[in-house]
């Protein structure tokens, strides 16, 4: 585009300027006179015909996306363990060697389980990590390097039981045994993170939790609003307790409702749901739920020194 003055301006007679909107090329405007070249007119042509493709591109894939998941979810309700293998292949390579690493009762991988307190000034809030089924304590390596690397806070797991019922107990002991690394003074104080089944385990084990032990926030991974229903007198008790939560859901999970694989459907219900363009597993290593994490992590953190 060239922008050239417009000689013939007068201020004594600026009648013979009326204002238009017309911004086509040669109009005048005021003093300038705005004309463009052949060149950026077939530019601008090829931009916008490039993103009107891409926009159709986009849709396209989003739509195969939606029948593929459509179809899995079939094969779902045949055989759970097929239908993950199939949605999420990428995932479930990247899980062996952690998951193999997580069988030991020492895992210590990337510095987790391995932390105490800097100092007695220091605030020291940790963070428990609580995995789902048919997992363990590996399954949480990279989130766990992330806060390890980044100053999110001391991190530790744990591997839960098999049992179902049994697994609050488990970690309501495991809280305890955190606890207690707390410098005496502070606040008892820590953050829990769950997955898959594991957020059931929080959510019930936050029901019986010992009243001078404070959990200030609770994030939420992989856990359909079907199932939170289904523990809804605890969830309720955890939020008249006025712990926070964080969802985050993953718009082609297997276990959420079909009409969230659709591109039409947007998911987040409120600031504290998000939603990632990933399966069920993937939400384990997802860059945006774990910089999430990491950076609510570090403000709190940020808040409780100051404080």
């Amino acid at each position: 585009m060239k922008i050239k003055p417009n000689n013939g301006y007068s201020n004594t007679n600026k009648e013979q300027y009326p204002s238009t909107s017309d911004s086509s090329p040669g109009k005048s405007h005021g003093p300038w006179k705005v004309t463009t070249t052949p060149g950026l007119e077939r530019l601008t042509r090829i931009h916008l015909r490039y993103w009107k493709l891409r926009s159709v591109f986009d849709r396209k894939v989003s739509n195969i996306k939606f029948s593929y998941m459509k179809l899995l979810q079939r094969v779902y309700n045949a055989s759970p363990s097929l239908a993950f293998i199939l949605s999420e292949p990428a995932q479930l390579l990247r899980r062996t060697i952690p998951h193999i690493a997580g069988r030991k009762k020492n895992f210590t991988m990337y510095g987790i389980n391995t932390g105490e307190p800097s100092s007695q000034d220091e605030v020291f809030r940790p963070v428990i990590l609580v995995h789902g089924d048919k997992a363990n304590q590996g399954c949480w390596s990279q989130l766990g390097k992330a806060l390890m690397k980044d100053g999110g806070g001391d991190v530790y797991t744990l591997n839960l039981p098999p049992n179902l019922e049994d697994r609050p107990e488990s970690l309501l002991d495991k809280i305890k045994e955190v606890a207690q690394k707390i410098p005496k003074g502070q606040p008892l104080c820590i953050d829990l993170v769950g997955h898959s089944r594991g957020v059931e385990t929080i959510i019930e084990a936050l029901s019986q939790l010992p009243e001078d032990i404070y959990v200030n926030c609770c994030y939420l991974l992989g856990l359909p609003e079907a199932n939170i229903n289904m523990h809804f007198d605890a969830f309720a008790k955890a939020k008249e307790k006025k712990n926070e939560i964080v969802q985050f859901h993953g718009r082609y999970d297997l276990l959420e409702d079909s009409n969230a694989f659709s591109p039409d459907t947007n998911l987040d219900s409120s600031d504290d749901v998000h939603v990632a363009e990933c399966g069920h597993m993937g939400l384990l290593s997802n860059r945006k739920v774990i910089k999430k994490i990491v950076e609510k992590r570090k403000q709190s953190l940020q808040q409780a020194n100051k404080t």
